[in-house]
């Protein structure tokens, strides 16, 4: 009965974050970020959850001025908890490394995410998962993102400086 309850509150709370996140204006940052973060931090045990959480970041930081909101609502503290909390799940690894690789697009979050020990949980990602390709990938694009004048260059080909 506990795992059935347990699958109830996961799906409820997918349904919940679903909703918050087709109600943010991704051509605008919105007050639909912060109620979004909350979701996801109530939610920091379920790798379910921050696997969808990690894809809606990415997809949130696409957009210029919604990177900045995510990083302003806290989203950066939020993203790199999920990670820290789920090292063993690939996938949640593989979005999260996509979600940085978005988010350090913006030189201020750039900076954010390696105070906020970023390049220590890329890392992590990458040495709990070698033989995952897409994690391999991802983490040494968002290491790159995050540690080197890589992430200045792509923001200045892409005119978001």
């Amino acid at each position: 009965m506990l795992g059935m309850q347990k699958w109830y509150n996961e799906d409820k709370a997918f349904w919940s974050l679903m909703n918050l996140f087709a109600s943010i204006d991704m051509t605008k940052a919105d007050d639909g970020i912060a109620a979004f973060l909350a979701v996801l931090t109530q939610h920091l045990t379920s790798a379910y959850l921050q696997e969808f959480g990690c894809i809606a970041l990415k997809e949130l930081a696409i957009n210029a001025e919604s990177r900045v909101a995510v990083a302003r609502e806290g989203g950066i503290s939020v993203l790199l908890a999920g990670l820290q909390q789920h090292i063993m799940h690939a996938d949640v690894q593989n979005e999260g490394c996509q979600a940085l690789i978005f988010l350090a697009l913006d030189v201020n979050n750039k900076v954010e995410i390696v105070q906020k020990g970023g390049l220590e949980v890329i890392l992590a990602a990458l040495k709990q998962h070698p033989t995952r390709a897409d994690v391999q990938k991802h983490g040494y694009f968002a290491r790159e993102m995050v540690d080197s004048d890589l992430g200045l260059k792509v923001a200045l080909a892409l005119g978001d400086l």
